[in-house]
């Protein structure tokens, strides 16, 4: 992070793909590590194609679970951090409709063990017309949430249909950067508690209910402007943002 609260995003990191809502795609830069045990699950309404960017790309029924293991030697590229990467690409399957994406599924590797559990992912984006559900993690109570994307620095989202993000994250001290763009979301409650990030951009987005959206965040210290003119509920927004908040 720099002093002024904007984040920097590693140069090390391989490029994301540049998206507009029309491609209706998630992608998700995943670290992929030495010892290891990398694998991951995710599923999707509507018939779907996973690019699991190390060369195997799968098409998979509307509900059904993707899981992938990935080969930390047959990743190219220099490590990073430890880790090495891949990119994890989401998309419908031609003439169909992608309307959720879905990461809190347990790969059958994982399927004895009881903890919480978390999936790598470095940076999301996502972007889409179509999309009305995103679930990031599992469930929406904090004290019993069972999945989490500890390691998650950066997360980009448009959409078109998408009404609601509430209870999106809890706890992720690594999210440095939340960005939401030229979205009809207008629900933010609980979205982002207790986070890690210092610098929220919500633009040209009509928000209407607030309600402890960026509650605990007190790493925060930037708030792009966005249209909260319609907003009903704004209630402990803010609260516990213990560092002076710009917007």
């Amino acid at each position: 992070l720099l002093a002024d609260g904007a984040w920097a995003r590693p140069t090390e990191w391989l490029p994301m793909p540049s998206l507009t809502k029309a491609d209706n795609t998630f992608a998700g830069l995943f670290a992929i590590f030495p010892e290891g045990g990398n694998v991951v699950a995710l599923s999707a309404a509507g018939a779907y194609t996973v690019d699991w960017g190390d060369g195997v790309v799968e098409n998979f029924a509307t509900g059904a679970t993707a899981e992938h293991e990935y080969n930390y030697a047959s990743i190219s590229g220099t490590p990073f951090r430890g880790y090495k990467q891949a990119i994890i690409k989401v998309y419908p399957q031609a003439g169909q409709t992608l309307t959720l994406v879905d990461l809190v599924k347990k790969h059958t590797k994982m399927s004895t063990y009881s903890g919480v559990y978390s999936y790598p992912y470095l940076e999301i984006k996502f972007y889409s017309t179509t999309a009305t559900g995103f679930r990031a993690e599992h469930p929406s109570a904090a004290s019993t949430r069972t999945s989490k994307l500890g390691m998650l620095e950066h997360l980009e989202m448009s959409f078109d249909a998408m009404g609601s993000i509430a209870y999106l994250l809890y706890g992720n001290k690594s999210l440095a950067k939340v960005t939401i763009k030229d979205s009809a979301i207008t629900s933010l409650d609980y979205a982002f508690v207790n986070i890690g990030a210092q610098e929220i951009d919500i633009r040209n987005t009509s928000c209407l209910s607030l309600q402890y959206a960026f509650h605990i965040c007190k790493a925060l210290v930037r708030v792009s402007a966005f249209d909260i003119i319609g907003c009903s509920n704004a209630s402990s927004g803010l609260k516990g943002c213990t560092a002076h908040v710009g917007f």
